[in-house]
């Protein structure tokens, strides 16, 4: 199911059956603190505490301060993250996605791209190993039960 919340700087889109969160950067938007904190609000309200995946394309014009890179990418802000792709195809933005990625090592797996369908590719191939530890984790939880009981 689609969920939407357009803020002052992006439309938020929730797919809760790919759990993937997509953020649209607004063309023309200076991002700054109190964006950064309306946008993590409505990635709340649409993940409701479920595990998933960024899409963030910031392919249009726009602008982000210091104070709100710092903002966004404090690792609590990313517990549920699975791992995050940007897209971005202009040098500035590109610069912008890699200082991110290299400053503030984000606390899940981050990686830039310049084409939407590489992006959602890997992130896929994330959603698949999270799956994979996930039942891994899972039965060596059923299997120390079993032996609790025997």
């Amino acid at each position: 199911m689609l969920q939407t919340i357009t803020t002052r700087s992006t439309e938020i889109i929730f797919d809760s059956e790919k759990q993937l969160l997509t953020f649209i950067l607004l063309n023309g938007v200076e991002i700054d603190v109190p964006e950064v904190r309306e946008n993590i609000e409505a990635t709340k309200k649409l993940t409701q505490g479920t595990r998933y995946l960024t899409l963030v394309d910031a392919r249009s014009e726009v602008s982000i301060t210091k104070e709100a890179q710092k903002l966004g990418t404090k690792p609590e802000y990313s517990v549920n993250q699975i791992a995050q792709a940007i897209i971005a195809t202009s040098v500035a933005n590109r610069l912008i996605g890699n200082f991110l990625i290299n400053f503030y090592n984000p606390a899940s797996p981050t990686k830039l791209f310049t084409n939407a369908k590489e992006a959602l590719e890997w992130l896929n191939n994330c959603l698949k190993k999270e799956k994979r530890r996930e039942e891994k984790k899972n039965r060596k939880a059923k299997n120390s039960q079993v032996n609790l009981l025997a």
